[in-house]
């Protein structure tokens, strides 16, 4: 975009910043105090301690700066190290496909088109913009932070003189949202760039706040967090999100997983953490399955020491009594949920998973279930 469009960006965002910094004040002064509270107890992936969160963002981080670095756009490897991280799978994308348009995204991002950087990744198959943003945000948490229904819910109490939400929510399985096509989300993200950019100079103004938030990042993970400990209502069933925009926003993104697979035959489910409890949602008509802390940590306990196989099959003849699978049907009434466990606790680093002659095989990493 060269010097004369980063100068007009920048005029564009002065001007949003000048019309709503009312608005914007008066948000950061009635919710400081509970920002400060919220980045102190980030945790993704769900369940995770906060310094390891912390640590797993900041190495994903460094490893897309090193690319970025190196060659200007980013490997299938590294890109697909994000989507499990924020989504249990990888993208589905060509390693050609990742090349193009992480290259174009990230150099429109260094021209300050973030708007157009967000675009040029959502036109991939399967990615929509909370999976772009992660991307993006990733690339420099100082600059940017990651957009999606959790964190533009935590700013819904953002709003101008009409009474209307400032920045659009992503809309998702849980929160309803504000529905958009994917130019609107890709211009949301850049709006909300802007605010969290000018809610980190009102933190400057006091010594204690501004070393809570000295990067775009932490504002976000405040902004995620806020969201998941006020619980926004359940979505009215009746009103469904349009399927395009099921699509573009992807539904709830943080608590969507896949279970190991391999390949086409993995499965989407959905993860709902309660307190000392975590429900797996599964399949067309959504058959839950409850476990708590207590059950996950005598399950991890009981295969703590060795190498066993999933081994899931809905038949006993098929399982090896050795397996997870085994054990599931044994103490929790029916194998088929050990696939969906394995890979939620695989995303929790509980678990690691190796795919080895035709099977998958886990081993424990750590038994503690919070």
């Amino acid at each position: 975009m060269g010097y004369i469009g980063r100068r007009m960006a920048n005029g564009i965002e002065a001007a949003f910043i000048d019309e709503h910094s009312d608005a914007l004040r008066a948000y950061w002064n009635r919710f400081k105090d509970q920002l400060v509270e919220c980045r102190a107890h980030y945790q993704w992936p769900p369940g995770s301690a906060t310094e390891n969160s912390l640590n797993s963002r900041e190495l994903l981080s460094e490893e897309i700066r090193t690319e970025l670095r190196r060659q200007g756009y980013l490997s299938k490897i590294a890109f697909d190290k994000v989507m499990l991280w924020g989504f249990g799978t990888d993208s589905g994308c060509s390693d050609e496909d990742v090349r193009q348009a992480t290259g174009l995204a990230f150099s429109c991002l260094k021209a300050s088109d973030i708007a157009q950087a967000a675009r040029e990744l959502v036109r991939l198959p399967r990615i929509g913009i909370s999976r772009a943003t992660k991307i993006l945000a990733l690339s420099d948490q100082f600059e940017f932070g990651i957009y999606d229904s959790r964190s533009a819910h935590g700013l819904s109490g953002l709003v101008d003189r009409g009474g209307r939400r400032l920045i659009a929510i992503p809309p998702g399985r849980v929160i309803a949202g504000d529905p958009r096509n994917k130019d609107g989300y890709c211009r949301a993200f850049e709006e909300y760039i802007w605010v969290l950019r000018h809610l980190r100079t009102l933190a400057r103004e006091n010594a204690s706040f501004g070393a809570v938030f000295t990067r775009v990042a932490d504002l976000e993970m405040a902004l995620f967090m806020k969201s998941r400990d006020e619980k926004p209502a359940p979505r009215n069933p009746h009103h469904p999100v349009p399927k395009h925009l099921r699509t573009i926003a992807e539904l709830d993104e943080e608590n969507t997983f896949w279970t190991l697979g391999p390949g086409e035959k993995s499965k989407q489910f959905w993860v709902i953490l309660e307190g000392a409890e975590v429900t797996i949602i599964t399949g067309q008509k959504k058959t839950p399955k409850t476990l708590s802390a207590k059950d996950a940590n005598e399950c991890l306990a009981h295969f703590a020491r060795e190498r066993f196989p999933l081994s899931n099959s809905k038949t006993a003849k098929d399982r090896d009594p050795r397996g997870l699978g085994e054990y599931f049907c044994r103490n929790f009434g029916s194998s088929v949920f050990a696939s969906h466990f394995a890979a939620l606790w695989v995303h929790q680093g509980l678990l690691e998973a190796t795919w080895d002659k035709g099977a998958w095989w886990l081993r424990v990493r750590n038994r503690a279930v919070v």
